[in-house]
């Protein structure tokens, strides 16, 4: 009888934990809906790039604005057609060459960015010494500094170097900028990686070279992946070094994009699609190397 009237007394919070379970909770229905206005928020400026893109002069002004009508690819081929860069009065405007020069830019100097913060993160992950915490603090002081503060001076010097508005000077500019943050977040991924690893190694007659090289870069791979990818970002979205320090040949691409807008002519469907142009590249690239992105910055995250 007891165990008959234990069993009865169970069943009916069993029943209630079960349908709580089901009936979704306060905090998730807001959690859904916050996550609805934070997409509507993101995506609705890309969809309005793309609309613009795909209409012509007469449709970008209809108000109120067009969602359905006939696309047309003209701003598309005015980018790439000297023809139709002609009819849409941006003749002198050579857009592909500044997708070549932010291209550029962005590879190289990523490149020799990580190539001098690998060795130089890995020294300070190894080496701690006493002015470890000052001397990250001071570079990454360096790396938080306003972009215009560091484009003025650099202005001047470029133009008594006779590098003003050169490929060269942009690259080392953009590497000298992402240095502090690649070594920055290289350090950690260089901790994570326990350091019996690379004593075996040097018992085996490796050196430290060679234990970074063979070792540790192995090891720390998504870490690599992940800081890359940060850094070129910051290289593909600038446009105050680009402003200040160029002004034809060295050219990118988000400053030849701002002159398609300008008091004189307002050229919205080539902007349009100037913008889904660059944006392209980049976007499918971070998509390729999300699962390294993921796993790299979570990578450091717990040590022991």
């Amino acid at each position: 009888m007891d165990m008959a009237a234990t069993l009865a007394e169970r069943h009916p919070a069993r029943e209630q934990a079960a349908s709580r379970q089901r009936k979704p909770s306060l905090l998730l229905i807001l959690g859904f809906v916050g996550l609805g206005v934070y997409l509507v928020w993101t995506a609705l400026p890309i969809l309005w790039l793309v609309l613009m893109s795909l209409k012509n002069p007469t449709q970008q002004f209809e108000n109120p604005p067009l969602f359905i009508f006939p696309p047309t690819l003209d701003n598309y081929k005015a980018m790439f057609s000297a023809e139709y860069q002609e009819a849409a009065g941006i003749a002198g405007l050579d857009l592909p060459r500044l997708l070549r020069n932010s291209v550029v830019a962005g590879v190289v100097s990523t490149a020799l960015a990580m190539a001098l913060a690998i060795p130089a993160a890995h020294a300070l992950a190894r080496q701690r010494l006493r002015i470890h915490g000052w001397f990250i603090a001071i570079m990454l002081f360096t790396r938080m500094l306003p972009p215009l503060s560091l484009a003025l001076p650099l202005f001047l010097i470029s133009r008594e170097l006779h590098v003003f508005d050169s490929l060269p000077l942009l690259i080392i500019v953009y590497a000298a900028v992402n240095l502090p943050f690649a070594m920055y977040m290289l350090i950690g991924f260089f901790e994570a990686v326990p350091l019996e690893i690379e004593e075996a190694g040097m018992l085996d007659g490796l050196s430290r070279f060679g234990c970074l090289v063979r070792l540790a870069l192995p090891l720390v791979l998504p870490g690599l992946a992940a800081t890359a990818i940060l850094s070129i970002w910051v290289t593909w979205t600038d446009y105050q070094f680009a402003l200040v320090l160029t002004t034809q040949a060295a050219v990118t691409m988000p400053v030849g994009i701002s002159q398609l807008v300008s008091q004189y002519s307002q050229l919205w469907g080539v902007f349009g699609a100037a913008g889904i142009v660059y944006a392209v590249p980049v976007v499918a690239f971070c998509l390729i190397a999300q699962r390294y992105l993921v796993t790299g910055l979570t990578m450091g995250a717990v040590k022991g």
